[in-house]
């Protein structure tokens, strides 16, 4: 601890002298992640939503120390770099107002400024400057049309394209001018449509997220079970479900990676690989097919286009270290970036240590219509096993994995193609004493997407193929072929945005399976809407659930899918203190999928339960304080409870029988002094079949030129608990990171 202080110390004494000598260099790193959001525009438009204008905002604000935080303090600031960042976040999200202040705010600033680096002597390409005032037109990030090019009226001076004043093309008539283009429509459409059910997560170093299993923490109705230290045996579930009935995606498309088999998160990245995460909490069967029925996550990796390097080092208790570097590098066109992360623990209870390393490779390369992207990589993962048996000898797994994936992305003016192939080939060994049980799993497919764009509506379609092989697992090789189809349309129609979708599935053994989805969103008044989901899905039995016969594991081969249906209401209200959505939810389950313990023979078998029933509600907000008195350093509180009520046949089970009633989370952070930033993260969990416990994580920041160094408290009050019975939970858990980038 005396050497942390001292640390802090130092670069407290660094800050105060550089602060003011490096304040638009200090603010390239959020220049260069707003450049990338710009490029991901046109593939994710709803990107530009209020939350993550708000995140960027808040990354500003706190970096040029901006108290308290209100419109007329930030013109207020004298610094054209983050006048240009605040420009460019306003223009991809549309806000007229703000854009023309901010611009024209920066203008002013750049012309008597030296030494302003050349990324914010870029102009923003959609302003142009007439009589001393800056006009602001609604046409986003569109591709310039060379048959028709801009007009200039007559009676208004031609500007040279310049950092100080750049051009702007007017429209080509008035109704142009009251109708906004396509894909601010778009933007319209597909936000409207998330209803309150969409998440989205960045700056994870800020929030105290060092992994992925820190992560889950954050999402209401997301239940992390941690056995031990963190990575060991760790289990996601949502709403009493499994961990089988969640879809993970890579850049937007599927990925098959046998993710958990062993209880574990064996993804095929690191938590510092990730831009940010997105968190679909509607069940998507209609599009994804099978294992749907609970969320959808969307992990976006970090995107370059130009030299780029990271380093972060972090230890702690537990003898905790990690590691974790990245590098990009331009040739040409094309980017290529390599990043390596190595993470250990020394455990908390005996048998609980855990070893991993992570190496990733990424080649893309773009133009203005298509985009080329290659994954390759290995991942490798080993850690004890606790078990409920009475094993002299503790188990050990491993789990090594080899990836290849490539991603192809054309656009034919409304219309934009992916083409994705994918091979994993997954190897798993279980170990007790000197009995060692090894299996393979092999997955290779190929996915192709569609995406028409119209003025109201937006269809997606596609279809996806994958052999599935597994060796060693049973008796005999076994191999399962899958095959799925989708359709979906949205359809925007005044203050009523509708979609529907249908989803055929044929998996092997299993014959054909179909699913369906509809939502309907309406607005009733301008920051009030009402919303209505239902989801018609299936889950299917795993290879591990169906052959495993080995450890504390037994499938069972005569297991049957299990369908599920979901309805979901909600209500949703937005204005500019409070963003308050409030969802109610039913789902019924037939043959539902689980893990049953036997006393006597020691091992968990697989089961199906005839029928689960799940009714309960969730209340998500965020409630903006920076204008109340005494609290308003504080800015934004962001609050989240979820409540379960849960019903299923006589017997006891892993998952369905183990669940959180009540779960409770809250979340804020603030600005101490000289660049320091405190965050919070509260929670309160009440399980079914436990005693409930309030835990408190916080994490300090200190971020001085291109460094930040972190100290991070996990469980700070060092609460006793167990997600499982017998499985000690780590208590309090201090880290020390430090990050550079450049």
């Amino acid at each position: 601890m005396k050497f942390i202080s001292v640390l802090i110390q130092c670069f407290l004494i660094s800050g105060i002298l550089f602060s003011q000598g490096f304040d638009s260099l200090n603010l390239l790193d959020i220049g260069n992640e707003i450049q990338q959001l710009e490029k991901q525009y046109e593939k994710l438009p709803q990107l530009f939503n209020d939350n993550l204008v708000h995140v960027y905002e808040s990354k500003l604000d706190k970096r040029l120390s901006v108290n308290p935080i209100t419109d007329e303090n930030r013109i207020k600031v004298e610094n054209p770099a983050y006048h240009w960042c605040m420009s460019k976040l306003y223009l991809l999200s549309g806000n007229d107002s703000k854009l023309r202040a901010h611009y024209a705010r920066y203008l002013d600033l750049v012309n008597n400024s030296s030494n302003v680096p050349q990324l914010f002597q870029q102009p923003i390409p959609v302003t142009r400057l007439v009589a001393n005032t800056v006009e602001v037109l609604p046409t986003i990030l569109i591709a310039d049309n060379e048959e028709n090019p801009p007009k200039v009226e007559a009676n208004q001076p031609e500007v040279s394209p310049s950092a100080e004043e750049p051009v702007l093309s007017e429209p080509d008539s008035e109704d142009d001018t009251q109708k906004p283009p396509l894909s601010v429509q778009k933007i319209a459409v597909e936000e409207s449509n998330n209803s309150g059910n969409l998440v989205r997560m960045s700056d994870f170093a800020k929030l105290g997220i060092n992994s992925i299993s820190d992560l889950m923490n954050h999402i209401g109705g997301v239940q992390s079970i941690h056995r031990g230290a963190a990575g060991a045996q760790s289990t996601l579930r949502f709403r009493g479900g499994g961990s089988n009935h969640i879809v993970f995606l890579i850049n937007g498309m599927r990925s098959f990676h046998s993710n958990v088999i062993f209880d574990n998160f064996n993804f095929p990245f690191d938590i510092d690989d990730v831009e940010y995460v997105e968190v679909d909490l509607s069940p998507s069967s209609h599009k994804y097919g099978f294992s749907a029925t609970g969320i959808v996550m969307n992990f976006i990796l970090k995107d370059y286009d130009s030299f780029a390097t990271h380093l972060n080092f972090q230890s702690g208790d537990y003898s905790h270290n990690k590691i974790h570097i990245d590098a990009n590098l331009p040739i040409g066109e094309s980017n290529h970036t390599i990043s390596y992360s190595g993470n250990s623990n020394g455990g908390y209870v005996y048998n609980s240590d855990v070893t991993s390393s992570k190496l990733l490779y990424r080649y893309s390369l773009k133009d203005d219509n298509s985009t080329a992207n290659l994954n390759f990589g290995t991942h490798s993962d080993e850690h004890g096993v606790l078990s409920l048996s009475s094993i002299s000898e503790f188990p050990t797994e491993k789990y090594n994995s080899l990836f290849f994936d490539s991603r192809l992305s054309w656009k034919f003016g409304i219309m934009d193609l992916n083409s994705h192939t994918h091979w994993n080939e997954n190897e798993y060994s279980y170990a007790v004493g000197n009995s060692t049980r090894n299996f393979t799993i092999t997955d290779l497919g190929y996915d192709f997407e569609g995406e028409r764009s119209s003025v109201d509506n937006v269809y997606n379609f596609g279809f996806s193929a994958a052999r599935e092989i597994i060796l060693d697992l049973s008796e005999s090789e076994q191999q399962r072929d899958r095959v799925n189809l989708f359709y979906n349309c949205l359809k925007n129609r005044g203050d009523l945005t509708y979609s529907n979708g249908l989803s055929a599935n044929y998996f092997e053994g299993f014959g054909w399976n179909y699913s369906f989805g509809v939502e309907l969103n309406y607005n009733l008044y301008d920051d009030v809407a009402v919303n209505y989901q239902y989801d018609s899905g299936y889950k299917l039995p795993s290879a591990f659930e169906q052959y495993a016969d080995f450890g504390s594991w037994k499938g069972n081969s005569n297991l049957v899918s299990e369908t599920v249906k979901s309805t979901q209401i909600g209500l949703g209200v937005k204005n500019d203190i409070l963003n308050l959505d409030i969802s109610f939810f039913y789902t019924s389950t037939n043959n539902a999928i689980d893990w049953q313990y036997s006393k006597t023979s020691e091992y968990w078998a697989g089961v199906n339960i005839p029928q689960v029933k799940v009714n309960g509600h969730q209340i998500s907000a965020e409630v903006n304080i920076e204008s109340f008195p005494l609290i308003g350093f504080i800015s934004q509180v962001d609050l989240d409870y979820t409540f379960i009520d849960l019903s299923h046949n006589a017997g006891e089970y892993r998952y369905t029988s183990n669940y959180l009633t009540h779960q409770f989370s809250s979340s804020f952070n603030y600005d101490l002094f000289f660049g320091l930033s405190q965050s919070w993260f509260i929670r309160n969990e009440a399980p079914d079949q436990f005693a409930s416990r309030w835990l408190t994580d916080t994490v300090i920041n200190v971020p001085v030129w291109r460094f930040n160094t972190s100290f991070s408290i996990e469980n700070i009050m060092d609460v006793r608990y167990q997600d499982e019975l017998g499985f000690d939970a780590s208590g309090r858990w201090m880290k020390f990171g430090l990050q550079f980038q450049y």
